[in-house]
């Protein structure tokens, strides 16, 4: 999953913003922004912009689907890559969630087992990368 910073700043200056013309020995010009900033702006490029679309596909490509007897959920991205849950329970009647996320070829990632222990409301994690 890609994680996106969420403190971009817009560029902050007083008035308009200032532009030198430079001219290019081929008879063409070039604009130097002068614009003097209190703050910079965050940097948003084609970079960016492609992560951001790779991530909303992937998130609103999603496909869901449910084992017959609804124990296991298998979520699989537009890449093919896969986060498959399952519900159970272990030997002393525990409630165990384990979630394992695959790569598109089935290579495991790596997962994460819950266990709801009863009685003492405990809830207990292991992960494995």
């Amino acid at each position: 999953m890609m994680v996106f910073p969420m403190n971009a700043v817009d560029d902050d200056f007083s008035g308009s913003r200032k532009y030198s013309v430079a001219i290019n020995q081929d008879g063409t010009q070039s604009f130097q922004d002068e614009t003097e900033y209190t703050q910079r702006g965050t940097e948003f490029g084609a970079l960016e912009y492609n992560q951001l679309c790779a991530a909303i596909q992937g998130f609103v490509s999603c496909t869901t689907q449910f084992s017959a007897d609804r124990k296991t959920v298998t979520e699989t991205d537009v890449n093919g890559r896969k986060r498959i849950t399952v519900f159970g329970k272990d030997e002393n009647g525990n409630r165990l969630i384990t979630e394992t996320l695959k790569e598109a070829n089935d290579a495991v990632i790596g997962s994460k087992t819950t266990t709801f222990t009863n009685g003492n409301s405990t809830i207990t994690e292991e992960v494995q990368v």
